[in-house]
């Protein structure tokens, strides 16, 4: 479980940067939508924010502009800009 994030529902550190990484989380909001973690008094919401930029960094992973939710290996990120892809049309097309 780890240290206690959200008080109102005892969900601890360990079990939601568990969910962050295995469903690739993007905001405090998804992590309510699968913990309840940050739903009722939302004290916790910013201590959320910053588990899912930690664990997004330590996977090095960073959003594509323009499309919402999704997250890119930084490498390949790169990669794909560097050769004059458009990130965001693959993303919508689903491709």
């Amino acid at each position: 479980m780890g240290a206690v994030v959200c008080c109102c529902f005892g969900v601890g550190r360990n079990s939601i940067c568990a969910v962050i990484r295995e469903f690739r989380l993007t905001s405090p909001q998804q992590i309510g939508q699968r913990l309840r973690a940050g739903t009722t008094c939302r004290s916790c919401v910013s201590e959320l924010k910053a588990l899912v930029n930690e664990e997004r960094a330590a996977a090095n992973l960073v959003s594509v502009p323009g499309v919402p939710g999704s997250l890119m290996r930084i490498g390949a990120a790169h990669d794909l800009a560097a050769s004059g892809i458009d990130l965001t049309s693959i993303m919508h097309s689903g491709g």
